[in-house]
């Protein structure tokens, strides 16, 4: 899930799991907090706040005046495909005419040995059964 979602997000202890170290605020706000309570029923991971960066590749808002930095917008993850995410961070050279800055994320995908053997033994229908009257009779459309 990918998002404005104007949260800005502390690292806690209790959540540090969900949230990561990398937290550029010292005090969540209200729809920090929000968030924290949306993603931690659902198992999911804030990724801009996993990775260390510089303090420059956290912002994701800047104001109009250029005062005031926030790391606002994240992406959001299940846990189990957290170690997929190879690298967020936002990118301030693209020029899109906004406040916020464009955010990438970078991923790999790795399928499961177990995955891929149920693709290899896909089942097969046993049409001998469909010679019998009564199987027949019990798929016909009514």
């Amino acid at each position: 899930m990918v998002g404005n979602i104007n949260a800005q997000v502390r690292s806690e202890k209790v959540f540090q799991r969900m949230t990561g170290k990398e937290c550029l605020h010292l005090e969540s706000n209200s729809n920090g907090i929000r968030l924290i309570n949306f993603a931690a029923p659902k198992y999911l991971v804030i990724n801009i706040t996993q990775f260390q960066r510089k303090e420059i590749h956290k912002h994701t808002w800047t104001s109009p005046g250029g005062r005031f930095k926030n790391q606002i917008n994240h992406i959001l993850i299940n846990r189990r495909h957290r170690n997929c995410i190879r690298q967020v961070r936002s990118i301030r050279r693209a020029d899109g005419d906004l406040d916020h800055y464009l955010m990438t994320a970078y991923f790999k995908v790795k399928l499961s040995k177990v995955w891929k053997k149920m693709i290899k033994g896909k089942s097969k229908f046993d049409t001998e059964k469909l010679k019998y009257i009564e199987t027949r009779r019990n798929f016909q459309c009514k």
